[in-house]
């Protein structure tokens, strides 16, 4: 993180650079005055933490890996929004929204990932219900569905997750998914989209 941060502040743009767990409302709430007190209003909220877990069926997790996996990419979106959304409409300017999903939160293949499919079906229903909220505003949503990304999103799910649910049944990125689009592309992609 600090050094994606240094990146950044060698290009002349000010950065923040906050570790923070989004399954916890009070701690976002907490990062989010801090941002407002260092950098002003806000304009952009991109809302892209998630985790994931895959190999198993959908009903086999116990609730206690339904709430870690819910809590960070269901409840984590939602902490923010409520933490972020009354400092974007305060200021009365443009500002934009974006979830990130996934092709599983539009469609769900044959492929063992059922509880994250169902959390990122569940962040399309709250963008989707949000965008009507906000329709008579300068803020809009938009939701991101990006297919394979090439990241190391499989294994930083896996250390987080740790023992829970038991074995990691996939503890290192598919050939599939290594060979995705990069991340740059996401997100010039996502910028293009939003302008």
């Amino acid at each position: 993180l600090q050094e994606a941060a240094a990146s950044i502040n060698q290009q002349g743009v000010r950065v923040l650079a906050v570790e923070l767990d989004i399954s916890d409302a009070a701690a976002v709430a907490a990062v989010a005055q801090r941002v407002i007190e260092e950098f002003g209003a806000v304009h952009l909220l991109i809302n892209n933490a998630a985790v994931f877990m895959r190999g198993h069926d959908v009903c086999e997790p116990g609730d206690e890996v339904w709430d870690w996996l819910l809590q960070v990419n269901l409840y984590g979106t939602l902490h923010c929004l409520r933490s972020f959304l009354p400092h974007l409409q305060a200021h009365g300017e443009e500002a934009h929204i974006v979830n990130t999903g996934s092709i599983s939160g539009f469609v769900v293949r044959d492929r063992k990932n059922g509880l994250y499919a169902t959390s990122k079906f569940a962040l399309v229903g709250l963008s989707e219900a949000l965008a009507h909220d906000l329709r008579d505003t300068k803020v809009r949503v938009s939701v991101l569905f990006p297919a394979a990304v090439a990241s190391n999103f499989y294994e930083h799910s896996a250390q987080h997750r740790g023992e829970l649910g038991g074995p990691n049944l996939f503890p290192v990125t598919p050939e599939a998914t290594a060979n995705g689009m990069l991340p740059a592309e996401v997100a010039a992609r996502l910028l293009d989209g939003i302008r």
